[in-house]
């Protein structure tokens, strides 16, 4: 899909919304649960569950997830502007926001509603412009259906310093799961080696419109090492075999996910590591070590 972008003076010309943002940073959690119902009635959009489309109606999860952004960000990058009420109470901070949203239903009631000249809305592919942009600081109310593809892009886009994610619980576990954890997995590992990573508070499924069957929470990322696309692509691939058998034995999950990837035994890409992959389970396998197994990797490679 093209991107389109539109300003303050176009968005006046549009037809006029119902509420405007001014009105929305202005609502309380009652107030914006009608408010939402309203706009989406108006426009004849039904929330799609199988897209994660839920609107966020709890003032408390609006003003947590603007006042976590840094203030040392010129420009804020969101992903999904839905019916632009996060983007209506970041903007309400005086911050430059860029938004982008996907469906051009969604785009064109957030563009009534908008009226902030310090919001430039988007037409477009968010996904798509994770993986290219330059903005530093990326704010997303993740579609449920795309909360682990919008980190994935995260992770590997260095020019992004920090984000403010507000996904499932489920998936917030994961990316901060330490080894050893239930949650802990592929996720974990790529997300302990990139991100420092804090969880800042879980919100009820009543917090959204139309109610999901699931609570939210709101994550903090902050880079603290650049993604190398040879060796943490490698940690990924690896992690996509290894972290299928999280309980068994490291050792022998290894050393056949080697065989079947790359045709190398334990002994040539091991290590340091063979001893300890001896003696722990897949679920204790940390960051580091997938880091060290990669480079291991690489370099038997090479040699072959």
């Amino acid at each position: 899909m093209q991107s389109m972008q539109i300003n303050r003076a176009d968005r006046l010309k549009m037809a006029g919304a119902t509420f405007t943002d001014e009105e929305i940073t202005r609502a309380d959690s009652l107030q914006l649960k009608r408010i939402t119902a309203k706009i989406l009635k108006d426009a004849g959009f039904r929330p799609s569950r199988k897209l994660g489309q839920n609107f966020t109606i709890n003032r408390d999860y609006l003003e947590k997830m603007s006042i976590s952004l840094p203030t040392n960000f010129e420009v804020v990058l969101e992903i999904g502007t839905g019916l632009g009420t996060l983007t209506s109470f970041i903007a309400s901070r005086e911050r430059l926001i860029v938004s982008v949203e996907k469906d051009p239903r969604l785009f064109s009631i957030a563009s009534r509603v908008i009226k902030s000249e310090n919001i430039s809305l988007v037409l477009g592919d968010g996904i798509e412009i994770l993986k290219k942009t330059r903005i530093p600081l990326v704010v997303s109310s993740t579609p449920f259906s795309l909360s682990v593809p919008i980190f994935l892009k995260l992770v590997r886009n260095n020019h992004i310093k920090m984000a403010v994610l507000g996904v499932q619980t489920e998936v917030a576990r994961r990316i901060t799961a330490a080894p050893g954890e239930s949650d802990y997995g592929r996720i974990s590992v790529i997300s302990s080696i990139i991100f420092k990573s804090e969880e800042l508070g879980t919100f009820s499924s009543s917090s959204f419109f139309p109610r999901p069957k699931v609570s939210v929470t709101i994550v903090r990322l902050e880079r603290k090492k650049c993604y190398d696309p040879e060796v943490h692509g490698m940690v990924e691939e690896l992690g996509r075999c290894i972290f299928t058998q999280r309980n068994k034995l490291a050792r022998k999950v290894v050393e056949n996910c080697l065989k079947s990837l790359y045709s190398l035994s334990l002994d040539d890409a091991g290590g340091s590591l063979t001893e300890t992959l001896r003696e722990i389970r897949v679920r204790e396998v940390s960051g580091w070590m997938m880091e060290e197994l990669a480079r291991n990797v690489l370099r038997a490679l090479r040699r072959n």
